[in-house]
């Protein structure tokens, strides 16, 4: 339930929101492939911040598997 409002989050207009939903993204372990798809896009994010956030929230979900 927590994991559909951080999905939102990671297309907010505000960088700092879209990193810090990364970021939860990666501490809860979300594996739910609507997750994994959304942080798979965050990637691409203009921001390096998100890019880099995303990428490590990847590595802890798969860590998790």
């Amino acid at each position: 339930m927590v994991v559909k409002p951080l999905l939102v989050a990671l297309q907010d207009s505000a960088a700092d929101v879209r990193r810090n939903a990364a970021d939860e993204l990666g501490e809860m372990r979300a594996k739910s492939p609507a997750a994994v798809t959304a942080l798979t896009q965050a990637l691409e994010d203009s921001s390096k911040n998100v890019r880099s956030a995303a990428q490590k929230a990847i590595r802890r979900i798969e860590a998790a598997k």
